[in-house]
């Protein structure tokens, strides 16, 4: 007897072959919308990296060539003068006068018993103007004595002042207007300028100048590691006497200036992990939330982070030496916030922090690196070398 197969055994096999390629594909398409959401989620965050590094470096770019250019140039066609003599009814005097700036004017400045005299120059600093004796002045170019180099200031005591025993039209190498745009913080490569002015030349290295979005996660806006340090030892115009570079500082002090309120992270990583694995290996972090915008100090207290408008000698002391670090600042207003950022020495001197080298006569150089933390709260970071035309 020929048996035949029951028609609902048949369905009911085929029924479970549906339901098990149903799942089959739902795993699948389950699988596919994971590796979708974590290659969207990585390119957006790749994107958000390569865009601040883009943005941040272009304006440190536009910064350095704007501090380079807003002068002019070199000048040194005039000196100030030395052996000037006064003379006057109660007075007779030799005075040495030298370069002195004060609320942006630049002046040759000699002193007579408790009385300063000051010569001005002119617009092009080609020549001398007007001589300052006391409240009394007088102008050198319309004196009808001017040939003669001898001039009076038609004071109580008629005071004259004589300039025929010295050459003011000689070079002395000091740029006269305070301002060579030569990427250094000196008047010439090995000339300073006097008492002891430093001009803006270099000043896109030690100050950070920066903007976050509104309602922006943590971003870093300051990171320090080996590579960076060694980026700004190695730059030549960082070789000065007057500031110091972040390679040897061991109590190094941050001063943050924002213009809208904002949350701070401190971390402290581990600096041979980062050197030889590229890995973030977090020792410490402290937060402050909630800051209002001021000029402030990051302090240290015992329970975190802190921050004051004046030296306490509670400051967070950062050393570079031993550690790497990251400044983390929240933007939880509606607004752009803006930031400066420098770092002081416990002498208070500043630092070189940025990692920039402008020291090639044709092409600007920088070494930008960045952390972001990511929706998951991971530690992502990246670093690119950019490079613009001076």
């Amino acid at each position: 007897m020929k048996i035949q197969p029951s028609i609902s055994a048949t369905v009911l096999v085929y029924t479970l072959i549906l339901v098990s390629i149903t799942l089959i594909m739902w795993v699948v398409i389950l699988n596919s919308a994971v590796i979708l959401g974590a290659n969207y989620e990585y390119v957006n965050t790749r994107d958000k990296l390569t865009r601040f590094i883009s943005d941040n470096s272009r304006i440190v770019f536009k910064l350095a060539k704007q501090l380079n250019s807003n002068w002019s140039w070199f000048l040194d066609q005039i000196s100030c003068p030395t052996s000037v003599t006064l003379s006057g009814a109660t007075i007779s005097k030799i005075i040495n006068t030298s370069l002195s700036i004060s609320e942006e004017w630049v002046f040759c400045l000699g002193w007579s018993w408790s009385w300063k005299l000051k010569i001005y120059f002119n617009r092009d600093f080609d020549d001398l103007v007007i001589a300052e004796y006391g409240s009394w002045r007088v102008n050198l170019i319309s004196s009808w004595i001017w040939k003669k180099g001898v001039f009076d200031f038609s004071d109580p005591d008629n005071t004259l002042i004589d300039f025929s025993s010295t050459d003011i039209y000689k070079s002395d190498n000091i740029d006269d207007d305070g301002n060579s745009d030569n990427y250094s913080i000196s008047s010439t490569w090995v000339i300073l300028y006097w008492s002891w002015i430093v001009d803006d030349d270099a000043l896109h290295r030690s100050l950070k100048v920066w903007y976050i979005p509104p309602r922006s996660w943590f971003n870093s806006v300051f990171w320090n590691t080996t590579y960076t340090s060694n980026v700004i030892d190695e730059n030549v115009n960082n070789w000065d006497w007057l500031l110091l570079k972040i390679w040897g500082l061991s109590s190094g002090v941050i001063h943050l200036d924002s213009d809208k309120e904002f949350s701070i992270y401190v971390y402290q990583f581990d600096k041979q992990s980062y050197e030889t694995f590229n890995e973030l290996t977090v020792l410490d972090k402290k937060i402050w939330l909630n800051i209002e915008p001021w000029v402030w100090y990051i302090q240290l207290n015992p329970t975190g982070l802190s921050i004051s408008q004046n030296v306490t000698w509670n400051e967070y002391l950062f050393d570079f030496t031993t550690y790497d670090y990251a400044v983390m600042v929240e933007n939880i207003t509606k607004e752009v916030l803006s930031y400066r950022l420098k770092l002081e020495s416990e002498t208070w001197s500043w630092v070189y922090i940025v990692p920039i080298d402008d020291s090639d006569e044709v092409v600007l150089k920088y070494y930008w690196n960045v952390i972001i933390i990511d929706e998951e709260f991971r530690l992502v970071h990246d670093k690119k070398m950019i490079i613009w035309s001076k």
